[in-house]
């Protein structure tokens, strides 16, 4: 009898400290820094929309490369297919590493880092290795980010990863921006006024940029 009631008493004391962990992480509580806020519906559609922009901006291109080689405009489908790859690559690569980074967690802030710790198994790593090896690092923190928000309307322990996942993407849409789609714009302006022509294409690359 003494044996079970000290193991009752062991797992409703477990309970207590996972309902108090839990409790802490309430609106207006903070974390680093950050201060918990509530995951809206909007947040949602906004999170949504850019990676809607960043898959039409990098369909574009590589449809506009396509096109180029079609037209046997080798130069200029090198260059487009250029524009796309070597700034894909970088941007993998950084997404690899700060994903490396998090996991081994900021231990020297003296704060809990079990809030926004992420997994570490084979598993995770080939799937990320996987992706990244595709060019798909960006979208998946795109996913994950919206996952990390929807499941935080229920479990606040969520809303920290969602922050944090959103940072990186959001990082690595910057770096893009200036090393894909600042020279893509200027590129295929040169074109268009090379050429004396707009094709629907090219024009709907350049807005998808814009």
């Amino acid at each position: 009898m003494t044996e079970g009631g000290g193991k009752q008493k062991d797992n409703s004391l477990a309970e207590d400290a996972e309902k108090n962990d839990k409790s802490n992480i309430s609106l207006g509580s903070s974390y680093r820094g950050i201060k918990r806020q509530k995951y809206t519906i909007w947040d949602f559609l906004f999170t949504f929309g850019s990676m809607l922009t960043f898959l039409a901006d990098l369909a574009t291109d590589l449809l506009l490369s396509v096109q180029y080689y079609r037209n046997d405009d080798y130069w200029w489908c090198g260059l487009t297919f250029g524009f796309i790859f070597v700034p894909s690559i970088i941007t993998q690569a950084f997404s690899i590493r700060w994903y490396h980074v998090d996991l081994k967690g900021d231990q020297g802030d003296g704060q809990s880092t079990d809030v926004a710790k992420k997994s570490s198994t084979c598993k995770e790593w080939f799937f990320w290795g996987f992706l990244h090896i595709f060019q798909l690092g960006p979208l998946n923190r795109y996913i994950m980010t919206l996952w990390y928000g929807w499941r935080s309307r229920s479990d606040p322990q969520h809303y920290y990863k969602m922050v944090f996942e959103y940072r990186d993407v959001t990082m690595l849409r910057l770096l893009e921006s200036f090393m894909e789609s600042a020279p893509q714009l200027v590129l295929q302006l040169y074109i268009m006024t090379r050429q004396q022509e707009a094709h629907w294409l090219t024009a709907t690359d350049r807005k998808s940029v814009v």
